[in-house]
């Protein structure tokens, strides 16, 4: 017979044993890596589910307005008891097929902002996510995590120099001079639509200076709007960033998106003193500045207004009231009528590398066709030029380097689609931004 002693150390070890089976059979949900950029493909996999089992995931955070998004999708474990992201599609949720970076697009608002919220996020902060696993009504595990825009390597500083307005990123202790990338944002002014593509460059290694030119918020020595523009100013920025000790002078890269696109190219063409140029939703034409209607000329060079494509109304577009306004019907419109040799961007003047990024559908302006224009008048006229243009379908204008939701749509008539599908703009953001650092490695 066993004794006392025997009988309480077997009583504990099956105790142990038991804690012990219990704890290897809890779900749990591994994010890798831990703590990714916003630019980052994140892989998701939740381990020791009962087989067959279905089990939701939901993914929530909160943006710098205190906008909660969330995305959800439900999924059936293998024989192992595994529901592994980069492997399984959902069953249901917010979004289909087997994407590892699904919940993290398609996140959304609830209630009347529904699909007509963006996600903003602050410079060079961490956007707290939670993951939620449950099953028949029951929390099964959780997992919170950070996505970081950019890393705590990256210093900022706000620029005031040469009548330059801008912010600067830049990895801290730069030692060896790198690349300089100037980015520009596109019409919506200020330096909000340079920050996130700014940070994150120098979160890879790159100084990245967010520049301003013009903006509608009153900032303090640039112009309210888009008007009679110098290119100087941008030469500046250029010349500015190639007398930083710790940039590269022979590999300043210009980049920029819709507007900024516009700028980077005729900046590139009529000084011809950078190494790149990256153009996100390219123009191939000077086009009149947004929001005049007095058909004043977007920039100007040596004091003068350079040629430009008026915008025009479409005649034969006409939607009722109500309708969002597709502003591609318009530019295409005047783009047909009015460009010559005279306003068309004279890329064969430079000698810099050319990146162009384009949506193919595009509703802001045919970006994805005025970007074969370019490559076929560089073919035509400058045959040596390195010249690549990537295009996307179902993707639209707006083409970021963040992987945040792309869920967003415009709220009512006086907002302009930006076209794409929300999957489309997700898959191009991705393989766009990749693109850019290929490039930028490659100089």
């Amino acid at each position: 017979m066993m004794n006392a002693s025997n009988r309480t150390t077997w009583l504990i070890a099956i105790l142990l044993a038991a804690t012990n089976c219990s704890a290897s059979a809890q779900s749990k949900i591994i994010v890798k890596p831990e703590s990714p950029l916003l630019d980052e493909t994140i892989h998701i996999r939740v381990e020791n589910l009962e087989p067959d089992l279905i089990a939701t995931l939901t993914l929530t955070a909160t943006d710098l307005d205190g906008e909660t998004f969330v995305s959800f999708a439900s999924f059936q474990a293998n024989d192992s008891g595994v529901i592994d992201l980069t492997q399984v599609a959902p069953l249901t949720g917010s979004y289909q097929g087997v994407d590892s970076m699904g919940l993290f697009w398609s996140m959304n608002v609830a209630g009347d902002k529904y699909g007509r919220a963006t996600f903003n996020v602050a410079p060079c902060t961490d956007i707290e996510t939670v993951l939620t696993l449950s099953a028949q009504g029951e929390t099964l595990a959780t997992k919170t995590f950070s996505r970081a825009s950019c890393s705590a390597q990256v210093i900022s500083a706000d620029i005031r120099e040469d009548g330059l307005y801008g912010i600067l990123f830049q990895p801290e202790n730069m030692k060896t001079p790198r690349p300089g990338v100037i980015v520009l944002g596109g019409s919506e002014g200020g330096v909000k639509g340079a920050m996130m593509q700014a940070q994150l460059l120098a979160s890879h290694g790159y100084a990245a200076l967010a520049l301003g030119y013009f903006s509608f918020d009153h900032f303090e020595g640039l112009p309210e709007t888009l008007q009679d523009l110098p290119l100087e100013y941008f030469n500046t920025a250029v010349e500015w960033m190639k007398r930083q000790s710790f940039v590269d002078a022979d590999l300043v890269v210009l980049l920029g998106g819709s507007k900024g696109a516009e700028a980077v190219l005729l900046t590139a063409a009529y000084f011809d003193n950078v190494a790149g140029v990256i153009a996100v939703a390219p123009s191939s034409v000077s086009w009149a500045a947004p929001f005049a209607y007095d058909d004043q000329a977007s920039w100007s060079l040596n004091g003068e207004p350079l040629p430009f494509v008026p915008y025009y109304a479409d005649p034969a577009y006409n939607p009722p009231s109500g309708f969002p306004r597709e502003l591609y019907r318009n530019y295409g419109y005047s783009l047909k009528r009015f460009a010559d040799e005279e306003n068309f961007i004279p890329i064969e003047r430079t000698n810099a590398s050319i990146l162009l990024i384009s949506g193919e559908d595009d509703r802001i302006w045919a970006s994805a066709e005025m970007a074969q224009m370019l490559v076929e008048r560089a073919r035509e006229k400058a045959p040596r030029l390195n010249i690549v243009s990537k295009t996307y379908p179902d993707a639209g204008h707006s083409v970021n380097a963040a992987q945040l939701p792309t869920t967003w749509t415009p709220g009512d008539w006086r907002r302009w689609p930006n076209g794409g599908t929300p999957k489309g703009n997700a898959e191009a953001q991705d393989a766009a931004w990749r693109e850019i650092l290929d490039f930028l490695e490659s100089l």
